[in-house]
């Protein structure tokens, strides 16, 4: 803990440190207290070891976008009192999320080895940004979005072609965060970053897989990997980001399940051959699925 004293008064690893510090201590107030204090856990030590100094941005979002699939599912079926195996009834969810959170800290484990044998350079990072053409960036963005968007939807998801068109589409999230992050370091092209984002999370909406989440944690990842060329207010705004993100994920997920636990058809193992029952009573589908 002594290298977080020494890191300033506002970094995003002390922040991320004390959120999930924060989470281990109200856990025993949790309906799944030994989950929700492995969040805080995995969510302190995704903080403590990839937002190091030297530690390439890419690193937390790789891992911390696993620690929020696991996560933000238990914090929300915690928040709302009823657990993670009343939000999902069929299936040991309990020791799923354990499997997941043991995975992740060793994941987290693992690249911060690494980032401790080859750190990288938060001056090399900034010097490359400073020669990019915050113009040229946005032009190749809405090209490949104009050309790629409308490509994907005629390929569809099946077909020969399909897996070369989603790497040609995809090829628009890596210009997304360049994008973000050289007008974050020349101060510059603020407004043509910001609705970039919003049409991502426009598209991203459209879909039932929470695609909104990619370009929120790509603008996250930006603002990490300049965040010591940032000015003050644009701190408050990767923190804002990172609230939002969070809160989106969870209302995300009500959404998700609601209708699933309340309306939907699922299957009952204790049924005899292909059948399904009503979900409308969730104590009876816990009962169905305890077994």
């Amino acid at each position: 803990m002594a290298c977080l004293v020494r890191d300033g008064p506002v970094t995003p690893r002390r922040l991320v440190v004390l959120a999930g510090v924060a989470l281990v201590l109200v856990a025993p107030a949790a309906v799944d207290p030994v989950l929700v204090a492995g969040c805080g856990a995995c969510l302190a030590l995704i903080g403590a070891v990839l937002l190091a100094p030297g530690a390439p941005p890419v690193f937390a979002l790789v891992v911390g976008y696993q620690w929020a699939q696991v996560a933000v599912a238990t914090l929300y079926a915690n928040a709302t009192g009823e657990g993670i195996e009343g939000l999902y009834p069929v299936g040991d969810v309990v020791l799923a999320t354990a499997y997941g959170l043991l995975a992740i800290a060793t994941a987290a484990l693992a690249l911060g080895l690494l980032v401790w044998r080859f750190p990288i350079s938060a001056d090399a990072i900034g010097n490359a940004l400073r020669r990019m053409s915050v113009l040229r960036l946005v032009q190749c963005y809405a090209a490949l979005g104009l050309i790629g968007l409308p490509l994907e939807r005629m390929v569809g998801v099946g077909g020969q072609a399909a897996q070369l068109v989603q790497a040609f589409v995809d090829l628009r999230w890596a210009l997304l965060f360049l994008l973000v992050a050289a007008a974050l370091v020349q101060r510059r092209g603020a407004l043509w970053s910001a609705a970039a984002v919003t049409v991502e999370l426009a598209i991203g909406f459209s879909g039932f897989f929470a695609g909104f989440a990619e370009p929120l944690m790509l603008a996250l990842l930006a603002f990490l990997s300049v965040f010591a060329f940032l000015r003050p207010h644009q701190r408050v705004a990767a923190a804002a980001l990172a609230i939002a993100m969070l809160g989106l994920g969870v209302i995300w997920q009500g959404f998700k399940n609601e209708p699933l636990l309340k309306s939907e058809w699922v299957i009952c193992p204790r049924l005899n051959g292909p059948r399904s029952m009503r979900s409308d009573d969730r104590k009876a589908v816990r009962g169905c699925a305890g077994g």
